[in-house]
């Protein structure tokens, strides 16, 4: 018996309206394979530090005979061209429609696969990049659906001239069923525009770039983060103690710390490897569909954010940026998929200025809710203690906090609710009224005794934890009946805004 999702497929998608992906599919693929083949060098090198050199390097010149590549080099040519006949195969049977009912997708040859998204279940459309994508030129467009752990539906390989007028056709037809229209018809290059390659997906548009970030910056700031700097310090003082242990060291004991050194600060050059890849090169620009974001260094992508999707900022400074007053910005996104989230959730914005902080948060949030947003920003980024918009708690939270107590901070409004915490590592969140799901008071037997209490605001997943933490149960307690108040008034009078009010206030405003 077929089922809903196949019988839908089978009879709603005209047989014209299937499309097929780019003759290189199976060519991708094969890379795929390759790309994996070329690791495995790298971990049987890591495996053979902890078995010892000596005999690995034995085992290996033993196997490096003409007869043995020649066999290993048989044996992947068979290999590789059995996966390229399979996956050109598979191409054949892979395709995807964009109709008015959504976004179809059917694959497979004995097992059949069919996924479709309608229109009031997209949540963003990113197009993507691989690092062989990038050199040759091809993407995919990910469609991202509503729903805690949903998989997303990638259409690749594309020309990255197909993945932009795509991802147009796919951003305007869902603007037009939002405001009741039947969706766009399929986009086309102009005529007589000369067809000329896109390498970039920003060649495609003219949207108003409003955040850059240079490679220096980005080195600097991996830099200076905790994980790399411990590392690298750590060892420093193995090579040191290498160097001038001639008195008391022999030469077995010596190479050990420098082999040592070399151990130790491989986490520091895999997280640095971490933080520096995914935020390469990233920009953020206004476009019709919201904020635009684009960065990576081995897998490019583009996001569209539309301002209907965005709960929360969280404005995170680690200690040795405060040098140079540099600041992480994560975003709560509404629709993240696990994966985003496994990755400590969205930066579009891995390192700004204060100046571009007060340039960017204007285009997410219409106002802070205050008499002075300038004023009362500053007092979340920079100030300590009791301010004029900014409560922190009673005397006792020194018990729990005897460092950063005076650094905790709280204000609501019917906009916004803003948590400032950290003594070194500053965070300030600052999240929208009408985007909290609920909020509750908690009370540990420590808190308890000293009359303290925490308040939990619940929001979608994401790197926000919206927790007011040691405060007095007084003004925790007066703070959970102000914010249940404050959420029913900003739900009512709709603080968040419709992306037509967003483009009207930000490009006409």
């Amino acid at each position: 018996m077929r089922t809903e999702a196949a019988q839908l497929g089978a009879d709603a998608v005209p047989a014209s309206a299937w499309r097929k992906f780019h003759k290189a599919t199976p060519l991708s693929d094969l890379g795929a394979f390759w790309v994996w083949l070329a690791g495995v060098p790298i971990y049987v090198f890591f495996d053979a530090l902890e078995s010892g050199m000596a005999e690995f390097y034995g085992e290996v010149v033993q196997l490096l005979t003409a007869k043995n590549i020649a066999i290993g080099f048989l044996v992947l040519l068979g290999i590789s061209l059995l996966i390229l006949g399979s996956a050109a195969l598979s191409w054949k049977f892979k395709s995807f429609a964009v109709i008015d009912s959504g976004v179809h997708f059917r694959a497979g040859i004995i097992f059949k696969r069919y996924d479709h998204v309608r229109w009031d279940r997209i949540q963003s459309v990113e197009v993507q990049q691989k690092l062989l994508g990038r050199i040759f030129g091809f993407g995919s467009v990910k469609v991202d659906a509503a729903g805690y752990g949903e998989k997303p539906v990638n259409l690749g390989l594309l020309t990255m001239e197909d993945c932009g007028l795509l991802r147009k056709e796919i951003l305007r037809s869902l603007d037009n069923v939002r405001r009741g229209l039947p969706p766009t018809i399929e986009l086309s290059p102009a005529p007589g525009v000369v067809n000329i390659p896109v390498f970039d997906p920003d060649d495609m548009e003219n949207d108003h770039l409003i955040y850059s970030l240079s490679t220096k910056r980005l080195v600097v700031s991996t830099l200076l983060t905790g994980p790399v700097i411990g590392s690298a310090l750590f060892s420093a003082i193995l090579v040191i103690l290498a160097l001038v242990g001639d008195y008391f060291l022999d030469g077995v004991q010596r190479g050990g710390l420098f082999f040592s050194a070399g151990i130790v600060s491989l986490p520091a050059i895999v997280s640095a490897i971490k933080m520096f890849a995914p935020g390469y090169g990233s920009t953020v620009y206004l476009s019709e569909n919201g904020l635009r974001t684009r960065a990576g260094l081995v897998k490019l992508t583009t996001r569209s954010l539309p301002p209907t999707r965005i709960h929360a900022v969280q404005l995170y400074q680690p200690l040795l940026w405060r040098f140079k007053d540099w600041w992480r910005v994560d975003l709560t996104v509404a629709g993240m998929s696990l994966e985003e989230i496994q990755e400590a959730a969205y930066a579009p914005i891995p390192c700004a200025t204060r100046a571009e902080i007060y340039r960017i948060l204007p285009t997410i949030f219409p106002r802070l809710g205050t008499d002075d947003d300038a004023a009362f920003l500053h007092e979340l980024l920079k100030g300590r203690g009791e301010s004029q918009r900014v409560s922190i708690p009673v005397k006792q939270g020194r018990v729990l906090d005897p460092i950063g107590w005076t650094s905790r901070g709280v204000h609501a409004n019917m906009h916004v609710l803003a948590i400032r915490k950290g003594r070194f590592w500053r965070s300030v969140e600052i999240i929208f009224q009408d985007h909290t799901q609920s909020a509750g008071m908690y009370q540990g037997p420590v808190q308890r005794r000293l009359k303290l209490a925490t308040l939990n605001v619940a929001l979608v997943a994401g790197k926000v934890r919206g927790q007011v933490k040691n405060f007095g149960i007084d003004q925790v307690s007066e703070l959970l009946a102000t914010q249940n108040e404050l959420t029913k008034q900003a739900r009512a009078v709709g603080v968040s805004e419709s992306l037509e009010d967003w483009k009207t206030r930000v490009f006409r405003g």
